[in-house]
């Protein structure tokens, strides 16, 4: 949508869609041309109503030399790049951008030229990318599929002015493997899993070509990765000119309800919460927690020039909206003390409140800060824990786990066979580390980024935001709606129910289990007494970095919440814009 009118006018919206006159329209099936049409309407109420144009279709199909396997969901925005790029006067054009894929070659984004005052009139550049089919280069970046959807581009600026130039676009024709594809049944005979689609992000550098006069532009694939690891799809973008914001808006599938459930609730799939796209730039980046940083293919890097064998690490920043704090209006706060050293599995009771926050509805917010020490990721093989009690007896459960070892988020879904033996509560992973930043103080001795997580459950759905990066979303069906708690704890994800309840085999192996890992524990504490898991703040606010040395000495090695509070009970009546 463009907030002029066709002829570049103000006080009317100008809206373009994608016009469909034969179905099915697939990627996997062979193309028909004029299947897909692209038309414009326009509003002068401000959007309650709008009038087609006489004109459409504004394009009635496809290029003529290339073979598409879909081409649909324009989008249209300035980009200051592509202007630079293509040596055109800023501000004079508009780029179209169409959504699609060619067959049996590539995902791509069919890019076209568009004068500011004549929006009907899309001149085609060129395909925008062309990465080959199932385009991965590792777990961290995602699949990049065999055709695109809804795809917007944009352009990101840091604190300090640096820009890099992003798509984000939802890819169809996934690789699966057997355990992605059984997850659960389908709705209906045409559905496919999720696994076989996903929500990428790209950013790369704009390359022009010339040929016989004709100018063409490719994005050159850098950095990658998943927009979100769960069941968002179909995102938008758009800038925000009054906060200065790009946000992502996006559709939470109804794709793990059988289809006579989704029937029986008489409405199907909902609207993402706003999110915040930004450039994300750490400094003085010395590694990860585990893997190499050249191997984890979502982050670029440079050599830093101020701290030697360190390096400025640039990402996509994935943050909720900060309007969504005006939910918590009339909601009621909780909060943990801070710095409360979160316990062993062992250590809990049923009645326990030790690092439990009282929420009690299903719509609540929640956001946490947890340090985590060297010498716990070297040394446990264990994970640490949210888990939301969804009954008194902590035996229904949803928990985000963390296993710092295998940089790994796991958020388990609760068993939702007593309600429907259909309903798929597969868990939904994500790649995930923590990074190293130099120390000044020590410079042998690297600090951890603290990990921080915010999430937000409403009824259903629950979104969850790791370090500003790294975001799941997913659909639970617990069978109530009260909650008992959100607890915080260090142990194997799948023993929480059944040690709240008593099961002593598992107290027995959690109790082996820590024996052995105080002894590697103080082991680690003995060789290196001087352990500092705290580090000078970085001048740039994207990452929170740990500098208490009372802290440190307090805690030896210990996990520690530095930070935990909830909004319980938030309305769905606030407003948030």
């Amino acid at each position: 949508m463009v907030p002029t009118a066709v002829d570049g006018s103000s006080g009317s919206l100008t809206a373009v869609y994608t016009s469909v006159s034969g179905s099915p329209v697939h990627y996997t099936l062979p193309y028909k041309r004029g299947c897909e049409t692209q038309s414009i309407a326009q509003s002068t109420d401000g959007g309650r109503t709008w009038v087609k144009s006489k004109k459409n279709p504004i394009l009635a199909e496809p290029p003529a030399h290339l073979q598409p396997c879909g081409w649909r969901d324009p989008y249209l925005a300035a980009w200051k790049s592509m202007d630079k790029a293509l040596g055109l006067e800023e501000g004079t054009h508009l780029y179209g951008m169409i959504s699609g894929g060619l067959a049996g070659q590539s995902p791509t984004l069919f890019l076209y030229a568009v004068p500011r005052n004549q929006l009907d009139n899309w001149q085609f550049i060129s395909p925008l990318i062309n990465l080959g089919l199932n385009h991965q280069l590792s777990r961290w970046s995602g699949d990049m599929g065999q055709n695109l959807e809804a795809g917007t581009f944009m352009t990101l600026s840091d604190h300090e002015g640096t820009s890099r130039d992003f798509i984000v676009a939802g890819t169809e024709g996934c690789k699966t493997d057997e355990a992605q594809t059984t997850r659960g049944p389908p709705q209906r005979s045409t559905e496919i899993s999720r696994a076989a689609r996903s929500q990428q992000w790209m950013s790369g550098d704009l390359v022009v070509s010339e040929t016989r006069g004709s100018k063409t532009v490719e994005m050159k694939y850098r950095i990658g990765g998943r927009l979100d690891h769960g069941c968002l799809y179909g995102v938008n973008t758009f800038w925000d000119p009054v906060k200065s914001q790009q946000i992502a808006w996006g559709w939470i599938r109804e794709e793990d309800l059988p289809q006579h459930l989704v029937d029986r609730q008489n409405w199907s799939g909902l609207m993402s919460l706003p999110r915040e796209l930004r450039l994300l730039t750490l400094r003085n980046v010395t590694g990860s927690i585990s893997s190499p940083l050249e191997s984890i293919t979502s982050i670029e890097l440079s050599p830093s020039s101020t701290h030697p064998g360190s390096h400025t690490l640039r990402t996509l920043g994935i943050s909720p909206a900060t309007t969504l704090k005006r939910l918590r209006t009339t909601a009621r706060e909780v909060s943990i003390p801070s710095k409360s050293a979160i316990p062993n599995l062992k250590s809990l009771s049923s009645n326990s409140t030790s690092c439990n926050l009282d929420v009690q509805t299903c719509r609540f917010e929640l956001t946490a800060s947890i340090s985590i020490p060297q010498n716990f990721i070297a040394s446990s093989s264990k994970s640490i824990n949210i888990s939301i009690s969804h009954s008194p007896t902590h035996d229904l459960l949803t928990t985000l786990s963390f296993h710092p070892s295998s940089e790994t988020l796991t958020l388990y879904r609760p068993d939702s066979s007593s309600v429907d033996p259909a309903i798929n509560s597969h868990p939904e992973t994500a790649p995930h580390t923590l990074f190293k930043f130099s120390n000044p103080n020590a410079p042998e001795e690297p600090t951890i980024e603290s990990y921080d997580v915010k999430m937000w459950l409403d009824e259903s759905v629950l979104e969850v935001f790791v370090n500003g990066r790294t975001v799941i979303s997913t659909r639970i069906y617990p069978g109530r709606k009260r909650i008992w708690g959100a607890h915080f704890w260090i142990g194997d994800p799948s023993h929480f129910g059944q040690h709240m309840n008593g099961n002593e085999d598992v107290k027995m192996k959690e109790n082996d289990d820590d024996e052995e890992e105080e002894e590697e524990d103080a082991g680690s504490v003995k060789s290196d007494k001087k352990e500092d898991i705290m580090a000078d703040d970085d001048d740039d606010d994207d990452v929170n970095i740990r500098d208490d040395d009372d802290l440190e000495r307090q805690v030896k090695g210990k996990v520690i919440l530095t930070e935990a509070r909830a909004w319980d009970g938030l309305r769905a009546d606030s407003k948030i814009v």
